[in-house]
């Protein structure tokens, strides 16, 4: 694959991974939390869920332009080399809670217990949904800085 072609491929999962955070950040800041219905709810983790899948290949994309290869493509191996390449410390990012949110997505769309649920309701609404937005922010300055 071409150089051009990884800029674009980060670019555009850059573009689709910021209209569902946005999605996911609107829909919690529609009502107080205590409002939510039962199925409200599960669409705000629905929508978790494919944030945060959007969220760990933008991370791959983005590496791969900066030139790494990934023998094993995972969402595990795509954040430990995150981690591993400094990334997370440069985007002011936090790799521990990287790992929980990949533990509950995988919780959430493997199992249904409701503690669980209600736990990961919890963190998406507080560390998670701020986690996204750095990664947000620091790809729409990349993306903008990158285009100038």
């Amino acid at each position: 694959m071409s150089f051009i072609a990884n800029d674009v491929r980060y670019k555009q999962r850059f573009q689709n991974f910021g209209s569902a955070f946005n999605l996911l950040k609107s829909a919690l800041e529609s009502k107080d939390f205590d409002d939510f219905s039962d199925l409200e709810l599960e669409g705000i983790v629905k929508r978790f869920e494919y944030t945060f899948e959007l969220s760990w290949k933008l991370l791959k994309d983005y590496l791969e332009y900066e030139g790494i290869v990934f023998t094993i493509i995972s969402p595990k191996s795509v954040l430990k080399e995150s981690a591993n390449k400094g990334f997370f410390k440069e985007a002011g990012m936090d790799a521990e809670i990287y790992l929980d949110m990949l533990n509950t997505r995988n919780i959430s769309t493997h199992q249904y217990d409701f503690e669980e649920f209600m736990n990961a309701i919890l963190k998406i609404n507080g560390i998670f949904l701020i986690e996204l937005k750095k990664q947000y922010e620091y790809f729409l300055n990349k993306v903008n800085e990158n285009d100038v």
